[in-house]
């Protein structure tokens, strides 16, 4: 079966170019593609996709506002963020209202994927604490992303 997949971000061309490459995998499926957070929390209602793919800074609702209401709604919705912001207060915003992991823009393809397949759910470029069981202070036991 395949995981369904939600685009959240503001900027149409990288949303095309995500989607582009997420359609390459025979197990990832997008089923659509949202501008802001308030049409994600939308979508996500219709479509109760396996994962949200969720940009931060956004026009309108913020991802880090969708994502408290995604998860909240539906608990078995799993959000990754997809930022470029990798300042500390924001991945701990980010995970305190919910998020599976937290991923960096720069981030290569094959880390996304892996992250959307629950293999992998904190950047490496991230504050990641030497024991390697810690996400930028959340024990990485809470952040993994459940079986699908």
């Amino acid at each position: 079966m395949k995981l369904r997949v939600i685009i959240v971000d503001d900027h149409v061309v990288f949303r095309e170019g995500l989607r582009s490459l997420l359609l390459l995998g025979p197990d990832i499926e997008v089923v659509a593609e949202a501008e802001d957070g308030s049409s994600a929390l939308r979508l996500t209602e219709e479509l109760l996709p396996d994962i949200v793919l969720m940009d931060l800074t956004m026009p309108g609702m913020n991802g880090i506002e969708a994502t408290r209401q995604i998860v909240s709604n539906n608990g078995k919705v799993r959000v990754l963020v997809l930022s470029m912001e990798s300042d500390r207060s924001f991945v701990v915003a980010a995970l305190k209202a919910g998020a599976s992991g937290y991923l960096l823009k720069e981030s290569a393809f094959a880390e996304v994927t892996a992250a959307i397949r629950g293999n992998r759910i904190c950047a490496p470029r991230l504050p990641i604490s030497s024991s390697r069981n810690t996400c930028n202070g959340t024990p990485m036991r809470r952040l993994r992303l459940a079986e699908g």
